[in-house]
């Protein structure tokens, strides 16, 4: 460390970072010098034991607990996490674009696992989360750039679709195509359902 410099290193679970974080900024942010370095912990030789956590197991041994437990995060490390997953422009765009040729190829083999791979290289996941993150906790630079990605992706992936239509002939009576245009009573009840 530099001169004057003092490093500090905890370990703490990750339920309780987020409470301390806020209390070292709140003690110390005035300082130029103060950092926060957040980094998981992969392993520990010998396992880390929490008391706490064992007695909770013990007292609810018998009772109905639940199936899943949710661990606390800091607003600062899921602001890291959604703004490393939104990445680029350029990488959204071409993978948005290769989403569309793939999609594409689906629709013209009329193969719905084709498709489905079409989605999970659609990069919209990441960006969706960035808005819905940027919204509430405030950081409209953040959902503004997200919302920008998804639109620039969807109007390259719709051109690309439009423009692959025009060269090659698709058989518009295959079942992908034709299926996704009969609506029936059940599309409309989830229809109703997500409306409210």
């Amino acid at each position: 460390m530099g001169e004057n410099l003092v490093s500090i290193r905890l370990v703490i679970h990750s339920a309780k970072s987020g409470d301390l974080m806020k209390e070292l900024e709140t003690t110390f942010g005035s300082s130029e010098s103060f950092r926060i370095l957040v980094f998981p912990l992969e392993a520990s030789v010998p396992r880390i034991e929490d008391p706490e956590e064992e007695k909770e197991e013990e007292t609810q041994e018998g009772k109905d607990a639940p199936r899943f437990k949710i661990l606390g995060v800091s607003i600062d490390e899921l602001y890291a996490d959604v703004t490393e997953a939104v990445g680029t422009v350029q990488n959204s765009a071409i993978m948005g674009i290769l989403a569309s040729i793939v999609a594409a190829i689906g629709l013209a083999r009329d193969n719905v696992a084709v498709i489905i791979g079409a989605m999970v290289i659609a990069p919209f996941l990441g960006p969706n989360v960035a808005v819905s993150l940027g919204t509430v906790i405030g950081d409209f630079k953040l959902a503004i750039k997200a919302a920008k990605q998804l639109f620039i992706t969807l109007v390259l992936g719709i051109a690309v679709s439009i423009l692959i239509g025009l060269i090659f002939s698709i058989d518009h009576t295959a079942h992908e195509i034709v299926s996704r245009t009969h609506v029936n009573m059940a599309d409309m009840l989830w229809l109703c359902h997500q409306a409210l």
